[in-house]
């Protein structure tokens, strides 16, 4: 459909097919997020009905899931005294759902920018 709030964009479901890409960019190596789900788990289990019902609702309704926001700030240490703040890097670990929300939407995405341009 067309998003009033955005003028002429239109705002098709998920596809099973675009999921199914954006499980198989998924870098099953990475840390967990605060949902504790491993990117593993989204991947290589046939998640994919589940996953892609909460990702159409998360999109057709706007409400992205408490948890699916939340990220959990790390610190890792750098080289140097590790007495001092300065020698350590903050990552965010987030949601591997949000992720998969965020990759399956971004490649949605450049596949309308690509039709608008031709």
């Amino acid at each position: 459909g067309i998003n009033a709030e955005y003028g002429d964009i239109e705002e098709e479901p998920f596809t099973m097919e675009e999921l199914n890409e954006a499980r198989r960019q998924m870098k099953v190596g990475k840390a967990v997020g605060e949902d504790r789900i491993r990117p593993k788990v989204v991947k290589h289990i046939d998640t994919g009905d589940i996953l892609l019902k909460m990702c159409n609702n998360a999109l057709e309704s706007r409400q992205i899931p408490d948890q699916w926001r939340t990220q959990k700030i790390v610190p890792v240490p750098k080289k140097g005294d590790l007495t001092k703040a300065a020698n350590y890097r903050r990552i965010a670990l987030s949601s591997v759902l949000a992720k998969t929300l965020n990759l399956t939407d971004v490649k949605k995405q450049k596949l309308n920018d690509c039709r608008n341009h031709l």
